[in-house]
């Protein structure tokens, strides 16, 4: 038995399409099954195969055709047929004996994703099918995979001894790994759509990843340990934190500094950076630093706006929405505070952390906030009125980096306990725990 998998794809008309086909099984009806999509297309459409070999490439471009597909071939001769075009799908005749975790590899290297970024189902099936499901067994119905922009549930996680690792949430398994700092990595940011990753590091270096191979594309190098990263994967440009205090704009397509925005010195000293936040289009960020300030940047200029002196120590953690100009930054003196970056006022600050505050994940939309601290919790805040309305516990050491995605009510923590834990916010409750095997630094989450 087989059946077809309508793979839906983004990419713009005109463009072209190449899928991998190693590891297909092909025989003799090859030729049959080519005949067979040109008979049935209506319109043209170029299709090109290099040797009969499992090294086989198709390619098609993306033009409006009629259904395309070869539901002749022989179930028993395995997995192998080339792809048609219907609009904008590509269409795969399968076996009934293969599984929706093969569906989901075989997309995913066709489009250079990760499987956990292909969601399949089938047709008039609400929810994705578990992925040791075989197509026989899920009946005669078309299937679809969806280039997910959700519910991929990927992660890039750091570690102190240096490790930067990509991993399946779902299953805790890494997917790929990332070789080349030579000391602890403090910060990571990702796109799990490009497929890059970018990790800072107490050995000065910021290194950008290929996420689909692991090798390192660009190496940025600094004069100081690099503690914190904010990225803009739309234009290229990075923001990165340095433990001797400077601000570094990057243009990742050039590897290059832009600009530079050199720490306040007090009495002689220059505050290491422990943190910030960026808007790259109003070129406007926000640092917090180990003298317990909290200041505001004009990158075009250089200039510090703005000194917030209002903490009692280290500003472990800010995030900032610079259309609204509002803020809400942690601190190791245990609290947090929410500001209003335009009238250089703070609106609110909020205390029930024991210990100090690590971590933050912001939803300014419907004014929430979660906080991680040294005290092994999580905070779900209103900051509408500064009151608790959940407090999550399962960690058993200090927290060190909180991602949430608040329309999903999902968030993502990782621990010095070396594990990571999903959370459902609505519930408070821990839906998913990965043992790390190392102690972690830093998150980048796809949800």
């Amino acid at each position: 038995m087989q059946r077809r998998l309508s793979v839906w794809t983004d990419l713009p008309k005109g463009a072209s399409v190449g899928c991998r086909m190693a590891d297909l099984v092909y025989h003799e009806a090859v030729d049959s099954v080519y005949a067979a999509l040109l008979s049935g297309m209506s319109g043209s459409v170029d299709l090109f195969w290099s040797e009969l070999s499992s090294e086989a490439q198709c390619t098609l471009p993306l033009v409006p055709l009629q259904s395309v597909h070869a539901d002749h071939a022989d179930p028993a001769a395995g997995l192998m047929t080339v792809c048609g075009l219907d609009g904008d799908h590509l269409e795969f005749a399968l076996c009934g004996s293969d599984t929706i975790a093969t569906l989901q590899e075989r997309v995913a290297d066709a489009w250079a994703l990760f499987p956990g970024q292909v969601s399949i189902m089938a047709e008039g099936v609400p929810k994705t099918l578990a992925e040791d499901t075989t197509l026989a067994d899920a009946g005669t119905c078309n299937f679809q995979a969806v280039r997910c922009a959700h519910g991929a549930l990927q992660c890039v996680e750091s570690a102190l001894e240096g490790a930067v690792v990509c991993r399946d949430i779902r299953k805790g398994t890494v997917r790929q790994e990332f070789c080349g700092h030579t000391a602890g990595v403090n910060c990571v940011a990702a796109d799990f759509v490009k497929n890059i990753a970018l990790s800072g590091s107490d050995d000065a270096s910021l290194c950008m990843w290929n996420m689909q191979d692991g090798q390192l594309l660009l190496t940025c190098n600094h004069e100081d340990a690099v503690i914190c990263l904010r990225v803009c994967f739309v234009t290229m440009q990075a923001l990165t934190g340095t433990d001797n205090g400077i601000l570094c704009l990057w243009d990742l397509n050039l590897g290059e500094i832009v600009l530079e925005c050199k720490p306040i010195r007090q009495h002689g000293n220059v505050a290491s950076l422990c943190c910030m936040d960026v808007n790259f289009e109003r070129m406007l960020a926000i640092s917090g630093t180990a003298d317990d300030k909290m200041r505001l940047w004009n990158l075009e200029t250089r200039e510090c706006i703005h000194t917030f002196n209002e903490h009692r120590n280290y500003v472990q953690a800010v995030q900032a929405d610079f259309d609204i100009m509002r803020a809400v930054s942690g601190s190791s003196d245990s609290t947090l505070r929410y500001w209003d970056l335009e009238a250089r006022t703070c609106l609110l600050t909020m205390e029930g952390h024991t210990d100090e505050v690590s971590a933050l994940s912001v939803d300014f939309a419907s004014e929430q906030a979660l906080s991680c601290g040294d005290d092994s919790l999580m905070i779900l805040w209103d900051l509408k009125s500064g009151v608790q309305l959940q407090v999550f516990r399962g960690h058993e050491a200090r927290l060190v980096s909180v991602v949430a995605d608040f329309s999903q009510s999902l968030a993502l923590t990782a621990a010095r306990d070396e594990t990571t834990k999903l959370w459902d916010l609505a519930t408070g409750e821990c839906i998913r725990s990965n043992t790390t095997n190392t102690a972690l630094t830093s998150l980048a989450v796809m949800f």
